[in-house]
Parts: structure tokens; C-alpha cells; sequence
């Protein structure tokens, strides 16, 4: 974005020249264009389900996104660490282990109030966080300081590609150093939220949800560069025509982590425009799910081959190619998903999974409970016609 000034040089006369020489009118006027770059602001908003006052703070946010024309990115974080955010049930839990490590950073705890926020990474004062009351001051402040870097997301798609070029250009005479981070946000999500007069809303609005770093929780560390370009790719097909309102936003993030250098956010196609039959799911003991189940498992075996103690849920799929999203209740589980292919959990609370099935295939998803540890996963199967979530209540018995 760009703003361009003319300024009308007139040509001066020397008081000596006798002659009345016709002055050409293209040598009449010169025009400056000087470039001003704007500036694109991130407000990292820290939210929660049980927090009161959130939905004021959301709507707050989505104001001054929407009276800033773009200039303002807002990406809504629900850390496990404050007690704000807990749920009791996993389909309404929006943490992730990486929005604890960003609200580590920031020094926030299992008792910092909420709504807060933090401005482009950077302290106003002594601390990052900043009360909702006051964030149009420092939005509005950090917008009229000039950048350095200018950062924009182009997509392209190839047959089942989906890929993002980022070009980032430096305007500066002197090389910039700075780590460059992809994050997946979520958008209009329909859930439970504990609203200002007290009560819960079950099917409130949640906006702009955080739901993991793409490449590193710290991104990926590009080389200092001169004044000039540079590009960076990033495959993202996998969020793409899920029918969830997905988006990547680009954060260049100062090396030393202390300021938001510039960023980007380009929204994932929602809808493939072909559509696949749906999918056929089967459980074992119920038969075909023709809508989202919660089934509770409680018997466990040892493994012969390691020797561990292990709970699952067998089924059957037919399908040509299957994503499964998946949720855990809590970090650090030792889980499997078996579709032709096994594949170990990540031991964070959400998971993305990709199959490629090719027709009938048995499924298998594994818990090995440390300790006789009860616990809930949430397996979302979908593809681009169908979704359907099996939320699993593994509970040992001793």
C-alpha cells in the first residue's frame, strides 16, 4: 500500500534574462513521488471460553481490525496455562502448546487477568500485555511508525498443491536479520463462551483461533539481506478445502524476538470445486457413524509386541483420500493412528493427519495410558464433501 504526494516545483527566472523566452509546459512542472510505506500491525489477543469479559475484547478487536482497512491482523491465542481457557470437554478446547510457549515469552501465568493482548511482540512499558481498554492507543501508535520491511503472502495451486510465496523487501539501506513464522488461524468457530451477563452461549462465534505454528514456534531464521528481496515458500494443501475457514498469517519477527517487524495473512480455499463422494465410517460394535459420536473405551491389553499397556478403537473407512484433525485433552499423550499407514501422535494437544486410503481400508487408533491416565481424542475425519468427529473417552479401569 502506497501513498504518493506531488509537489510542484515552480522553475525560477533569472533576474538578469532580458529575453521573454515561452517556457515549454513539461519544463514547467516536476513531480516528486516519494514512496511512504504503511505499516501492518499484529495484535496477538489472549482470550479464553470462561473469561467474561472475552467477547467484548473480541468485538473490540474486529472493530478497529475492520476501521484500520486491513492494517490490523488479530490472532486470538488460548493458552492451557491460564485457567480462563479450560474445558472440560476437548470439542471446545482452543489450546495449543505453542500459544503456551508465546505466552511464556510474554511472561503471562495461570493468573494473568483476561482479555489481554500484546502489540507486534514488543513491551509498552515495563510489560508486554496490554488491558483491551487501551488497545486502539497502541495499535494506532505502532501504525504511524514507518516500516523497514514490507511482507506480502501470494497464493499459487498446481494440480493437489497448494503452496504461499512470501516476499519479503526490505526498504532499509542496512541488511535486516529476522525469523520468518507461519501460523494456521482458524475463524469462525461455533462454540461455548461464558458472555458478560453471567451466562454460557452455546453456539458463540470464536474469531481469528489460533491453532498452531507451521514451521517451528519460532519460525525459520533468514539471513541478513541488503536492501532487495527475499522469497520464502511454504506448502499449506493440507488445510485446504477442508471446509474450515482457515488462514496462514506471515509473522517477521525481529531475531531477538522483541518486535513484529512486518506481517501478512492471506485466507486457504474453503471449498474444493470438485466435490468427492462422501466417506463411509464404521466403528466396531456400532456400525456406520452417520453423525458426530462420543463413545467411551475402558477396556485395555497389554501389547505383545511392546510389551505396553494399550487401549483402541477399531473401525473400517472407505474412501480415496481422508484427513483426520485431532484433538487431545492434554499435551505429552502417547497415542497412534493406524489408516494403511501407522503414524505416531506429535505428544501436542492437536494433530493433522493424511491418508491416502484408495477404497476399503481398517482403521486403528491407539492409547497407551501412562499410569492409567484417563483421556479424550477427538478424531475429525473429513474430506471435501463429508466431516464426521468420533470423540473417544478412554477411561482404564484397574
Amino acid at each position: 500500500m502506497y501513498r504518493h504526494y506531488h509537489y510542484i516545483l515552480p522553475l525560477l527566472l533569472s533576474l538578469v534574462l532580458l529575453s521573454c523566452e515561452t517556457i515549454a509546459p513539461d519544463q514547467q512542472l516536476i513531480t516528486l513521488e516519494p514512496t511512504i510505506l504503511e505499516r501492518c500491525v499484529l495484535l496477538t489477543e489472549f482470550s479464553g471460553i470462561g473469561c467474561v469479559n472475552c467477547p467484548t475484547a473480541q468485538q473490540l478487536a474486529d472493530d478497529l481490525a475492520d476501521d484500520c482497512d486491513g492494517r490490523l491482523i488479530v490472532v486470538q491465542m488460548h493458552p492451557a496455562a491460564n485457567s480462563f481457557t479450560f474445558s472440560a470437554d476437548p470439542l471446545y478446547d482452543y489450546t495449543t502448546a505453542d500459544a503456551d510457549v508465546y505466552y511464556s515469552h510474554f511472561n503471562g501465568t495461570a493468573t494473568t487477568p483476561f482479555p489481554t493482548g500484546v502489540v507486534d511482540f514488543m513491551k509498552d512499558g515495563n510489560a508486554y500485555f496490554i488491558d483491551y481498554t487501551t488497545w486502539a492507543t497502541a495499535i494506532h501508535r505502532r501504525l504511524n511508525q514507518e516500516p523497514t520491511l514490507s511482507l506480502d503472502l501470494t497464493p499459487s495451486s498446481e494440480g493437489d498443491s497448494y503452496m504461499l510465496t512470501a516476499q519479503a523487501v526490505n526498504h532499509a539501506t542496512d541488511a535486516l536479520d529476522f525469523r520468518l513464522l507461519y501460523w494456521l488461524v482458524e475463524d469462525s468457530i461455533e462454540g461455548r463462551q461464558l458472555m458478560p451477563d453471567g451466562k454460557v452461549s452455546t453456539d458463540y462465534m470464536h474469531r481469528h483461533i489460533f491453532r498452531g505454528a507451521l514451521n517451528g514456534q519460532w519460525g525459520s531464521q533468514q539471513s541478513a539481506f541488503g536492501k532487495g528481496s527475499l522469497t520464502d515458500i511454504v506448502d499449506v494443501s493440507r488445510y485446504c478445502y477442508t471446509g474450515r475457514h482457515y488462514s496462514v498469517v506471515a509473522v517477521a519477527l525481529s531475531s531477538d524476538m522483541s518486535e513484529v517487524i512486518a506481517v501478512a495473512q492471506t485466507d486457504l480455499p474453503k471449498e474444493s470445486q470438485v466435490q468427492d463422494e462422501p466417506f463411509v465410517l464404521n466403528v466396531n460394535g456400532i456400525g456406520a457413524i452417520g453423525n458426530d459420536t462420543t463413545i467411551v473405551v475402558t477396556a485395555h491389553h497389554t501389547d505383545p509386541i511392546t510389551g505396553k499397556e494399550e487401549m483402541e478403537v477399531r473401525g473400517s473407512i472407505i474412501a480415496e483420500h481422508i484427513y483426520v484433525d485431532t484433538e487431545r485433552s492434554a499435551a505429552d499423550f502417547d497415542d497412534q493412528l493406524c489408516i494403511g499407514t501407522c503414524v505416531n501422535g506429535n505428544g501436542e494437544t492437536t494433530q493433522l493427519f493424511d491418508f491416502n486410503v484408495a477404497g476399503y481400508s481398517s482403521w486403528f487408533a491407539h492409547y497407551y495410558p501412562r499410569d492409567m491416565q484417563p483421556a479424550v481424542i477427538t478424531y475429525r475425519f473429513y474430506n471435501n464433501a463429508r466431516s464426521l468427529s468420533l470423540t473417544v473417552k478412554y477411561q482404564p479401569e484397574d
